[in-house]
């Protein structure tokens, strides 16, 4: 590989004109289309600003994943979970070995983090939970003052009623809340009252039984999902 001259290095240095520092292998510079490096015959040649097969993924390195020249991924780092409490990790990892259907009482999960699980430690409960549902797809139900019971697919697909009609009563509190501002409105309060009360009004009626009733035939029928156009079109009846 050729040398650079000490002057053209200078510029890669950021020591002279307007060119700033050249980082481990990118550069950082006003245009991004100056000197990439010299190539196999000892040439200086524009290729952007990164060095030739080895470009950085990501911002600046962050991943320390580089590709080579045939495009294929070097040094990637692995995939691991998030960052997270001692104890919550304790108890994902308890949650994520249970078999379906078995129940993990309170008194358990209260051994592994050494307090109160349902008072003190719902809190890293709850995170456990989450994350066994997001790494694992691994769902729990809650059996009041007993423990955490493992969901069978049917049991998970159960729990989308329950959700249903949270969704129904929620939208119904927020109309109640929304006749409550009686005074003057400006008119972008106006706008977003309106819009609100027009989103609530379709949640709550699109949740109601007789209308879920009507779309399971028009999804049996189909025997899919069906997109919202469809789906708006199969509660109009």
């Amino acid at each position: 590989m050729g040398s650079c001259p000490k002057r053209t290095r200078a510029a890669w240095l950021g020591k002279t004109g307007p060119d700033s520092a050249w980082r481990g292998r990118t550069r950082r510079g006003r245009t991004g289309q100056d000197l990439a490096g010299p190539d196999k015959t000892g040439n200086w040649v524009r290729l952007g600003s990164a060095w030739p097969g080895m470009a950085w993924l990501g911002r600046a390195g962050q991943d320390k994943t580089r590709l080579t020249m045939k495009g294929e991924i070097m040094n990637e780092k692995p995939r691991t979970i998030p960052e997270v409490s001692i104890e919550t990790r304790l108890l994902y990892q308890r949650l994520v070995r249970a078999e379906i259907g078995e129940v993990i009482n309170y008194k358990e999960l209260t051994e592994i983090i050494g307090r109160p699980a349902q008072e003190g430690g719902r809190g890293v409960l709850s995170s456990a939970r989450r994350m066994a549902i997001r790494e694992n797809k691994v769902k729990f139900g809650t059996i009041t003052n007993v423990g955490l019971k493992r969901l069978n697919d049917s049991e998970i697909v159960a729990g989308t009623e329950h959700r249903l009609r949270h969704i129904g009563r929620t939208a119904r509190r927020g109309l109640k809340d929304l006749a409550c501002a009686t005074g003057e409105l400006s008119h972008e309060d106006v706008v977003k009252h309106n819009t609100g009360a027009t989103l609530l009004a379709m949640l709550l009626e699109t949740t109601r039984p007789h209308k879920i009733k009507r779309l399971e035939g028009a999804v049996a029928t189909a025997q899919d999902q069906l997109p919202l156009a469809k789906t708006l079109e199969a509660m109009k009846g």
